[in-house]
């Protein structure tokens, strides 16, 4: 790859970022009675994190969703997403991002999920000594709304990076 652009991620992971996420994977394993309860469930989660819903995120929502035995249940399997964020805990960010020889921009949201942001600044820290070539910003989006809205901030820095 000739450039990386990491969107609030890969950063070293703690159990502050395990507060935040394992509700939503346990949402994974719940049932529903119907698509629009579970459509309106989601809704409220999203816009209690500050998330503006929009057609796109309805639609995604119901296409998560299916009937099965006359209860809804999301497609999502919920071991292999466990599974995949408890891979995050051994993460060697050092070993990673010291072998990259590849421009590397990194976008951290400050945008506070409860009381902080899903990343503190201490958790980009040994990306940020390892790789060769890093460049960091922040924006006070957080870690939902950069994905589920459009930032321009997030896209103006992201085109001066890879024009550069």
């Amino acid at each position: 790859a000739s450039h990386l652009i990491l969107i609030d991620g890969a950063a070293d992971v703690s159990e502050h970022q395990a507060k935040r996420i394992e509700p939503s994977i346990a949402r994974l394993n719940k049932t529903y009675d119907s698509q629009a309860q579970y459509v309106s469930e989601l809704r409220a989660i999203y816009e209690s994190l500050g998330v503006t819903w929009s057609t796109p995120l309805e639609e995604s929502a119901r296409y998560e969703i299916e009937e099965r035995d006359g209860r809804w249940h999301t497609k999502a399997d919920a071991d292999i997403i466990d599974e995949d964020f408890n891979s995050l805990r051994t993460f060697d960010s050092e070993a990673i991002f010291s072998a990259l020889t590849c421009p590397i921009f990194v976008v951290h949201c400050e945008g506070v999920l409860d009381d902080a942001p899903l990343f503190l600044r201490k958790h980009f820290g040994r990306m940020l000594t390892s790789a060769k070539r890093i460049e960091k910003v922040t924006t006070t989006a957080n870690h939902y709304t950069v994905a589920c809205e459009e930032q321009e901030d997030v896209m103006r820095e992201v085109r001066r990076f890879l024009e550069s």
